[in-house]
């Protein structure tokens, strides 16, 4: 090697000392300096392989400047610091406890190694037999690094738990094992056991609900006269009704060749009102429907009220037939309510009777209807016969009126449908 190389490689490394070579043909001068270099990588270099039985340790602190250490297997230290922790600051005492077991058998494995290897060079044993039962010495001591390190992450899972739970649940309600618990069990055997409709409120809700305006109460409907007790609590009413029908037109006597046929009776009146005061004991009144009378007009029907609060005038009778070879009379007309502060409507007036010919059958005038019930039919017949008006159904309609033939006697109309009052009472 020339003094050129020499001086070369002393610049790259400079942290060995190297004779100066001043003749090219100094084999001392040349030797000293790769002894030099052989010490400083015996002494100051970590190998991947190290030969066995060579030193392969580092003998001052070793800074990687914030990088990391990439697949470690087993880390062995007489101490680790996590985050300026100990392990043992972190798992506690029982986690100490199971590292300090572990470390125990680590370090005998270490010490079997040594003697291992002590008992090979005393024996004479080959460099094999020495090189085999170090190797397996060197695996016990990293098997029981491993089982240290598992004892220790047991150890910090076991203290995590125990972190997280504050305690470990032994038993529940008195029992241990796998414990099913039922509603009774945690003093819940009354949660299911009432119907939505049947919980109970506070009585500060039950007040409020009771006091709320507004809410409705009942309905009530009123077919007959009497006094108006107002349900507890009822602050205010919607009353509405609709008045009674009249009775249809009767149809007078006949001669040989003379007819006769009646009106239809005229509807009751509708009417709505509302009222905040002066409601109970107010006097229901529910007027008669309208009669037929034989060969006559028909009676009207009385009026219903409410107090005087509001009035449901009943319809009008039919008018009676008047005898001959044809004959009509009028229907009669509808009821008018009054006083209602909502609504006051006309009812609907009775259908006329008609008969145009004696030669075909004719048929007296149908009863007026309300939204509540249909009038009467009024009567149908022939020259031979005779009949009376339909049947009312429902609330409020009128009579059909009654028709006759051929020398009948005198017939009345059919009555009028019924008076109805119904009453909302509100909180």
């Amino acid at each position: 090697m020339c003094s050129e190389s020499i001086i070369l490689l002393k610049a790259r490394m400079a942290k060995i000392d190297f004779v100066e070579v001043k003749n090219g043909n100094s084999l001392s001068a040349i030797n000293a300096n790769f002894n030099e270099i052989a010490l400083e990588l015996q002494n100051k270099v970590l190998y991947r392989d190290n030969p066995i039985g060579e030193t392969n340790t580092v003998k001052n602190d070793l800074d990687l400047d914030g990088n990391d250490i990439f697949n470690v297997g087993v880390v062995s230290a007489t101490d680790l610091l996590v985050n300026g922790q100990t392990i043992a600051e972190i798992v506690g005492d029982s986690g100490a406890v199971v590292i300090a077991e572990a470390e125990a058998a680590r370090d005998a494995a270490i010490a079997a190694q040594g003697a291992s290897e002590a008992a090979a060079v005393a024996s004479g044993n080959s460099a094999a037999s020495a090189s085999a039962s170090a190797t397996a010495a060197s695996n016990s001591a990293i098997a029981a690094d491993a089982s240290a390190d598992a004892a220790a992450a047991s150890a910090q899972t076991a203290q995590d738990i125990a972190d997280d739970l504050g305690a470990i649940v032994t038993s529940v309600n008195g029992r241990s094992g796998d414990v099913v618990l039922a509603a009774t069990d945690v003093n819940l055997g009354s949660v299911d056991n009432t119907s939505d409709a049947n919980k109970p409120v506070s009585a500060a809700q039950a007040t409020a609900i009771a006091v709320t305006p507004g809410k409705l109460i009942a309905i009530r409907t009123f077919t007959t006269t009497q006094v108006y007790t107002a349900t507890v609590g009822t602050g205010r009413v919607f009353i509405k009704g609709v008045g009674p029908g009249g009775g249809g037109g009767g149809a007078t006597a006949t001669g040989a060749a003379t007819i006769s046929v009646g009106g239809g009776g005229g509807a009751g009146a509708y009417g709505e009102t509302f009222l905040t005061a002066g409601f109970d004991g107010a006097t229901i009144t529910i007027g008669a429907p309208g009669t037929g009378v034989v060969g006559a007009a028909g009676n009207a029907g009385a009026n219903s009220s409410f107090g005087g609060a509001i009035m449901f005038q009943g319809g009008l009778g039919g008018a009676a037939g008047v005898a001959g070879a044809q004959s009509s009379a009028a229907g009669g007309p509808g009821g008018l309510s009054t006083g209602g502060t909502i609504l006051n409507t006309f009812g609907e007036t009775g259908f006329d009777g008609l008969a145009a010919s004696v030669t075909v059958a004719f048929m007296a005038g149908r009863g007026a209807s309300t939204a509540f019930g249909s009038g009467a039919p009024g009567a149908v017949t022939n020259t031979a016969g005779a009949a009376l008006g339909g049947a009312i159904t429902g609330f409020g309609g009128g009579g059909g009126g009654g028709a006759t033939g051929f020398s009948q006697p005198a017939l009345q109309g059919s009555t009028g449908g019924p008076s109805v009052i119904w009453v909302y009472e509100y909180t």
